[in-house]
């Protein structure tokens, strides 16, 4: 009997072993094509990734030309408007100026005329901070700061 039962023992395993090796060559068979499978969703991500960096990029660069070009209007501006209060406080003291010689009850023709070519140089800084104006207006930028400076030093636009 132990030759019985050793031959039914020895006659088990074969099977086992076959349908082993059978489970193990499905199970990598299945393990490559996880593999397979994850490679190619890793490499199309990665070229989605890749897009979305260029696209990001091409955003980030014309987010900072607009910027610039916004910086150099606000420059152009603050370099016109302190042109402008420039201009103004000269105007003011040249008025200062023409108001206290004018009180004077004798004038000679000299500075009559004096004081007319004054006048004269008054209106045309005048026009000058006139047309610095219009060109600033024709920037057509509506900034609540510039709209403040605007106020602030008394000019309308």
């Amino acid at each position: 009997m132990k030759n019985d039962t050793v031959n039914i023992n020895s006659a088990s395993p074969q099977p086992r072993n076959e349908s082993s090796k059978g489970l193990v060559a499905a199970l990598l068979v299945s393990l490559i094509l996880v593999l397979i499978i994850g490679a190619v969703v890793l490499t199309k991500n990665h070229k989605n990734r890749i897009q979305e960096a260029g696209m990001y990029e091409n955003q980030k660069f014309e987010l900072a030309t607009q910027l610039s070009q916004r910086d150099s209007i606000i420059n152009e501006w603050v370099l016109a408007f302190n042109e402008i209060e420039s201009d103004i406080k000269k105007i003011t003291a040249r008025e200062n100026m023409l108001s206290l010689q004018s009180m004077n009850p004798e004038i000679s023709k000299d500075k009559r005329k004096e004081i007319l070519a004054e006048i004269q140089l008054i209106r045309e800084m005048i026009d000058q901070n006139k047309k610095k104006i219009a060109s600033i207006s024709a920037l057509n930028l509506t900034d609540c700061k510039i709209y403040k400076l605007v106020t602030r030093i008394g000019v309308s636009i």
